[in-house]
């Protein structure tokens, strides 16, 4: 995969897709599918990507208690005169730990 200027690539765990609601909802694949895919028209750092989409999730549960942790990583490539051309994210080194 190659990302160009502007692009983002979003990974998370899946406590953020099964956080529930009151009503035993799921916030579900859907739902973060569609907040990205609104958050994608709006020009954002990784950051306030990853802090809009987290407080999404946070809005759908509405206080109720998550039952999983939730991870999400975002790896944006900047939009600018001093941007790379593209990244292939084969070349980015990735880490986690615990």
């Amino acid at each position: 995969m190659v990302l160009e200027p502007g692009d983002f690539l979003v990974v998370y765990t899946d406590g953020l897709v099964e956080a529930l609601n009151h009503d035993r909802d799921m916030y579900g694949f859907d739902g973060a599918r569609e907040h990205l895919a609104r958050s994608a028209a709006v020009p954002a750092t990784a950051q306030d990507r990853l802090d809009r989409c987290l407080a999404d999730m946070q809005r759908f549960v509405d206080g109720e208690r998550l039952h999983d942790d939730v991870t999400l990583v975002i790896l944006q490539v900047p939009d600018g005169p001093d941007s790379p051309a593209a990244i292939d994210v084969r070349d980015v080194e990735w880490t986690s730990g615990l």
